[in-house]
């Protein structure tokens, strides 16, 4: 506003000005016709000044305090206090000798919480379709690295393991030797792939694509999972095959026969014999913990583990997923058909993020989810 007036002021003069000059030199009919024109703009300004006058508004502005704060501030003389207690750590050690010390730190089995399945949910991040690289598409395998990104084994016809990110956009084909079944991821850079018809595992390094070790074993290999520097595969007609890092077989765990899925967590195994509908629970050992059977789950395959040791478990038949508590006593129903499951064969639980990856066998559709717990 007070920048139009000034403008406005301006112009005034500057009409004023003009008028003095016409009449000190112009011819007198000449000052007349130019004073006339002059004093109409002037009245107009004048007009438009009065007019922004009138929409100019006052106001006054007060502040109300609430007679409930008068009153508060009569009984409290803070509203607030930052209180710093200082004690010791009481760190307990067995002192047998004093050069031999030793600390005593709980185990992570000590400190473990329980987790109830009943308070697990799933939120859909993605939904995507993977990429068909010929006639058929059949994924049996499928992780979660590090970066994040979702890799996927298609054993029906080409020699990659499929590279995708969380958005669903296809990255890369990384070439493999063979027809990938399984993968498992090892560190950041390093995965281990199972080769069924071949009949031997390789350890990958992603980052210079490279093989870093082959190893051959006796008959299909089917499933892979990683744990504590251990790597367990099933093998067909000899059971469960533990190695390390070197390749050495350091035992055979005897199972059912018809299994091809596995998963591994701290000192237990877990794996599906789809024949029986049955989730077996071993201990690395190979002492059986509990064995799992429900008529609501029909040709279990894929199988995940979270890290309170409770399992998520696919439905090939039955187009569901489960999650069983840690004992095998109980189970609840995370996904069915209802949610677009179709002969779903694989997941992969990353225990670091909470998230799973659900892939359907034969339709190319995946799923990721994030994993809540209340």
């Amino acid at each position: 506003m007070q920048k139009q007036l000034n403008e406005m002021e301006n112009e005034i003069k500057r009409l004023q000005e003009q008028i003095s000059q016409l009449k000190r030199f112009a011819p007198d009919i000449h000052v007349f016709l130019s004073t006339n024109h002059m004093n109409k703009e002037i009245h107009d300004e004048v007009k438009s000044i009065t007019k922004a006058l009138f929409s100019v508004r006052e106001y006054n502005i007060e502040i109300e305090i609430h007679q409930g704060i008068t009153s508060l501030q009569k009984y409290v003389d803070y509203f607030a206090r930052v209180k710093v207690d200082e004690s010791t750590i009481n760190c307990p050690f067995k002192d047998s000798k004093i050069d031999h010390a030793q600390i005593q730190v709980p185990t992570r089995q000590q400190v473990q919480t329980r987790r109830s399945v009943h308070n697990t949910k799933l939120k859909l991040r993605k939904k995507f379709e993977i990429e068909q690289k010929g006639l058929e598409i059949y994924i049996t395998g499928c992780a979660i690295l590090a970066s994040g990104n979702l890799l996927f084994a298609d054993n029906a016809e080409k020699n990659v393991l499929m590279e995708y990110n969380v958005d669903g956009r296809f990255i890369r084909d990384i070439p493999v030797s063979g027809r990938p079944w399984d993968l498992t991821v090892i560190d950041t850079h390093q995965i281990a792939v199972s080769y069924h018809a071949l009949n031997y595992i390789e350890i990958t390094d992603l980052k210079k694509i490279k093989v870093m070790k082959t190893v051959t074993l006796k008959n299909n290999c089917r499933g892979i999972s990683y744990c504590n520097e251990k790597v367990y595969v099933m093998v067909k007609n000899e059971g469960i095959v533990v190695l390390d890092m070197e390749g050495t077989i350091l035992k055979i765990i005897k199972c059912d026969m018809n299994t091809f899925n596995i998963a591994t967590v701290d000192d237990r195994i877990y794996y599906t014999a789809p024949m029986s509908n049955t989730v077996h629970c071993y201990t690395t050992a190979g002492n059986r913990i509990w064995n799992f059977q429900d008529k609501s789950l029909t040709r279990p395959g894929g199988i995940a583990t979270d890290s309170a040791k409770n399992v998520f478990v696919v439905g090939i038949r039955s187009n569901n997923l489960m999650i069983l508590q840690d004992d095998g006593t109980v189970s609840k129903t995370l996904l069915t058909e209802a949610d677009e499951l179709n002969t779903t064969k694989s997941l992969y639980y990353n225990k670091e993020t909470n998230s799973l990856l659900v892939c359907n066998k034969g339709d190319r559709t995946a799923f990721l989810y994030n994993v809540m717990f209340d």
